[in-house]
Parts: structure tokens; C-alpha cells; sequence
């Protein structure tokens, strides 16, 4: 590929993220299907990207787009909101993760062979959300405040879940050793030093922008802030993404805890900040999706492979309905939207990083996963473009209520 070509792709990739951005607002058509697929064409069908090229990279982008979209949703999300949601997210998380792993663990040992430890590898990688697609679509959704709260959590929550139970499982089998604690342990040691880490850096950032207030390139060093912590938190065995989310939690609420940690009540984070964070989150996001169409390589894939994936995905749906049930009956405040919680189970570039990892690690039974992993991350976000698209339809002949005007907690 020539250089004036890739500039030629590079702008109408930003130009098609643009207009599918506004498309996304007035239609409520999401715009991540269209940008994968201008990556598999760009990609699979006219071979301008080699989709093996292109997997070195993929640990790299995946992670720098988590780390950018988890921040933007930190930013954007209400810390008393996320106190009032944080339990049913949890149990939301619980439920649809640990259905999903085991359902799809039985069906790869007793129908596919495999054995129980690397079933188990590949239900923890299908068994999470994909927060880097969750985040974006349910901000800009016609939904109520709280619902997206809950939907934001629950994403972040089993991106969490899903690394540090795919790593250790991962282990287990580089070494044969039976040790199926350790997940459990290390959940708990890298989200408590990740909630620390992230608020600790959020209260000292504040202060020290606070001091810096007006002066240029504040931006910048945020974003350095950002990538330092991440690293940091990574390094103590902490989860690094989960550090970014509540970076950007305390960031975006600061007029809520200035008081609290004494950094005072008249300061306000720079809205140039927020601004600019918004466009790099665009960018990363746009390409984001499209890098996912990229990477799609099923070469390997036959009718016995795709069967299997249809299932998958099934089990997944059935997951999901029979966790919002659940989650209804104890919280019936979500009832009215319990469509839109039924469709939102987009898998994304965590689950092909992770399928990546256990194929670089030699586990031989992981040989195929990163195909059936891209061939449900296309199923799974076809399903929410669908869902989205009947439930705004549903909104708009029922006309749909202006949750911030009812809303009696705000």
C-alpha cells in the first residue's frame, strides 16, 4: 500500500465515523457494523491489510483503545449514580458471566472435545461484554441515566472478570497445575489495587491541575497521567483498565468530591480538557471497530466451526435473557428497558486479545479460537444493531420520556 493511498483510507475512515456518528443520533442505527465491515473489506476481501501482520499489534490497540474509552466513560459517568447501581451491575456481571462460562464450557467439552480447562478459557473469553463497545453506544442512547450506569458497570466489570480468569486459566494450562483459586484471588487482589490506584491518582491529578489551572498543554500530560497509571497498576498486578475507569470517575466528578478531599469547591475541570478527550476518544473508537474487521482471518473456519459459533452465540443470548430476568424481579426499576438490556451483549477486541494470548501461549486446543472469538464478536453486535434498531422503533411510536425532567434523584 502506497502512502497517499493509507492517507486516503486513514480520511475516509474518519469521515465515515463522522457521519456515522450523526447518523447514530438522528436514526439510533448504531455505527460500529459499518466500521467493522469496512474493515473486513479493507482486510479479508481486498487484502490491502494482512490480517497476520496486523496480530503483533493487536495486544498494543486493543489495550490503548480500552484504556482511552474506559477514561471517557469515567468522565462521563455520575458517582452517585454508580453507588445506587453498583450492586444490581455486580449482580447483572455475575450472573450473565458465570452462565456464559460454564454453558459454553459444557458445550465445547461434551459436544467438541476439549478439554475442561481450555472450555473453560474459552467461556471466560466469550463471557464478558465489551466495555470499549458498550461505553459509547449507551451514551448515546435515549435510555434512563441509571440504566446506562448499570450497563457501563457491568461491562467494566466483566472485562475485569474475563482478563483475570482468561490469564490464570491460561497459566494453568502452560503449567498443568490444578489450581483454580487463583483466579479467584488474583480478581480480588487486581480490582482493589486498581479502585486504589485510580482514586489516589485522581485526587493528587485534580490538585495538581487545580495548581496548573490555564496553563497549556494540560491535555497532554492527563493523558501521560493516564498511561503511567495504567502501567503502574499493571506492574502491582492491579487491572490496569479498571484503574483508567475510575481515574476518569474521579476526573469527571470532581464537583462532587473537591469538598471531600479538600481540593476545594470553586474548582472545575477544564472543559478544553473534556473537549479534547472527546475527539481523541472518537478517533480511537472509529478505528477501533474498524481494526476488528481487520483482523478477521477465517480461513480455517468450516461448517462444523461455524455451527459451533451459532451455538455459542445462542447460548450467550439465552444467558443474557435468563440474567435480566433475574435482575428484573429484584430490581424492577429496569423493567421498562429490560429490552435493551436483553440485546446488549456485544463482544469485542477484549475477547480477540485474550483468544490472541492463549494461541501465542501454545495451547494447542486454542488453536481455533480466535476464529470462532471474531466470528460471535460479528454475530454478537449484529444482534445489538437489530436490538437497538426495534426498540427505537418501539420508542418512537410509544413516544419515548424525557428521563432527565422525571428522574426524582436528580
Amino acid at each position: 500500500m502506497t502512502v497517499t493511498l493509507a492517507f486516503a483510507l486513514l480520511g475516509l475512515i474518519i469521515f465515515i465515523g463522522f457521519f456515522g456518528s450523526l447518523i447514530f443520533q438522528r436514526t439510533k442505527v448504531p455505527d460500529l457494523l459499518a466500521l467493522v465491515l469496512i474493515g473486513v473489506v479493507l482486510g479479508p476481501v481486498l487484502n490491502l491489510f494482512d490480517p497476520g501482520t496486523l496480530s503483533p499489534i493487536t495486544p498494543f490497540f486493543g489495550t490503548l483503545a480500552l484504556i482511552i474509552i474506559l477514561f471517557n466513560g469515567g468522565l462521563e459517568l455520575e458517582i452517585d449514580r454508580i453507588v445506587r447501581q453498583f450492586a444490581g451491575a455486580s449482580l447483572l456481571v455475575l450472573l450473565v458471566f458465570t452462565a456464559s462460562l460454564f454453558l459454553i464450557a459444557v458445550i465445547a467439552h461434551y459436544l467438541f472435545s476439549y478439554g475442561w480447562v481450555a472450555s473453560l478459557l474459552l467461556g471466560a473469553i466469550l463471557g464478558c461484554t465489551s466495555s470499549a463497545i458498550v461505553f459509547p453506544v449507551v451514551s448515546r442512547l435515549q435510555i434512563h441515566p441509571d440504566t446506562k450506569v448499570l450497563l457501563s458497570l457491568e461491562s467494566a466489570l466483566s472485562d475485569v472478570l474475563s482478563v483475570i480468569i482468561s490469564l490464570s486459566l491460561i497459566e494453568i494450562l502452560g503449567r498443568e497445575s490444578p489450581g483454580f483459586a487463583e483466579p479467584f484471588r488474583e480478581l480480588a487482589s487486581g480490582f482493589s489495587i486498581a479502585v486504589v490506584a485510580g482514586i489516589a491518582a485522581g485526587v493528587a491529578w485534580l490538585k495538581i491541575l487545580k495548581v496548573m489551572k490555564g496553563q497549556p498543554f494540560s491535555y497532554m500530560i492527563t493523558l501521560a497521567m493516564l498511561f503511567l497509571l495504567f502501567s503502574l497498576t499493571e506492574w502491582f498486578h492491579g487491572n490496569g483498565a479498571m484503574a483508567s475507569l475510575v481515574f476518569g470517575l474521579v476526573l469527571g466528578n470532581q464537583h462532587r468530591l473537591g469538598t471531600l478531599f479538600s481540593i476545594g469547591d470553586g474548582f472545575e475541570l477544564d472543559e478544553k480538557l473534556r473537549w479534547f478527550h472527546a475527539e481523541v476518544s472518537f478517533f480511537i473508537r472509529t478505528f477501533f471497530f474498524v481494526y476488528i474487521g481487520l483482523i478477521f482471518t477465517l480461513r480455517q473456519l468450516d461448517l462444523g466451526g461455524i455451527a459451533f459459533c451459532l451455538v455459542i452465540t445462542l447460548v450467550l443470548i439465552l444467558a443474557r435473557q435468563a440474567s435480566v430476568f433475574l435482575l428484573v424481579l429484584l430490581y424492577p426499576q429496569h423493567r421498562d428497558e429490560r429490552e435493551i438490556l436483553s440485546y446488549m451483549l456485544p463482544r469485542g477486541l477484549t475477547s480477540a486479545v485474550l483468544a490472541s494470548l492463549a494461541i501465542v501461549s501454545g495451547i494447542g486446543e486454542a488453536a481455533r479460537f480466535v476464529d470462532y472469538t471474531l466470528i460471535i464478536i460479528f454475530l454478537t453486535n449484529i444482534i445489538l444493531t437489530v436490538g437497538i434498531i426495534l426498540t427505537e422503533r418501539k420508542k418512537a411510536v410509544t413516544a419515548p420520556t424525557t428521563f432527565s425532567s422525571t428522574d426524582p434523584n436528580e
